[in-house]
């Protein structure tokens, strides 16, 4: 197994152009090799975007300011539903309307380049795209008080937002295993 286990690493060496370093294991081969193969998975599989796997669905997605409010609220769901089944969750919606979502989606997310690993849920934290692309949208609705404080605490410097209630409520709708995805989900 050990032997194996060299092999893969220098696939993984081979494939990233670069001298990777491997921490040594004192556990047994059959527990880093399961590490090794998922690492090499991961390293040689090829960037895509998530607009060229809607494509492969048949998605089409139109420019937002194209589509009514029903329209947009429709494909938005569509489009949930079509990474949903490519095991790709999108999450903290809920400080966003229908229509900033899925324009956020439309002109930023959806055109990133992302390593998508067949049956490895994929998750998009909607708090991280955007024009700040910082921490205070998530602090802001999301982080417990708990977390709040121990930001705090680490960057005392940081101007904490008032704590607010998402304005909208899409999140629990959208499962974070989508291996169960029930389609009663629908919007």
């Amino acid at each position: 197994m050990k032997p194996r286990i060299q092999n893969l690493k220098q696939k993984i060496r081979a494939g990233i152009d670069e001298q990777s370093v491997f921490g040594r294991t004192d556990g047994p081969p059959e527990l880093e090799q399961p590490f090794v193969d998922a690492v090499l998975a991961f390293e040689s599989c090829p960037r895509r975007t998530l607009l060229d796997v809607l494509g492969e669905s048949a998605i089409e997605l139109p420019e937002p300011e194209k589509l009514t409010d029903r329209e947009l609220t429709a494909k938005l769901w569509e489009v949930i539903h079509a990474l949903l089944a490519r095991f790709i969750v999108i999450g903290n919606t809920d400080h966003l309307s229908d229509r900033e979502l899925y324009t956020q989606l439309w002109r930023q997310t959806l055109r990133q380049e992302f390593v998508i690993l067949p049956r490895h849920t994929m998750q998009i934290d909607m708090t991280k795209t955007g024009a700040d692309n910082d921490m205070s949208i998530y602090l802001k609705y999301y982080a417990t008080e708990e977390q709040r404080q121990l930001y705090s605490q680490v960057y005392p410097d940081f101007k904490m937002p008032e704590h607010v209630e998402p304005p909208r409520r899409r999140d629990h709708l959208i499962p974070d295993d989508p291996s169960r995805v029930n389609k009663k989900h629908v919007n």
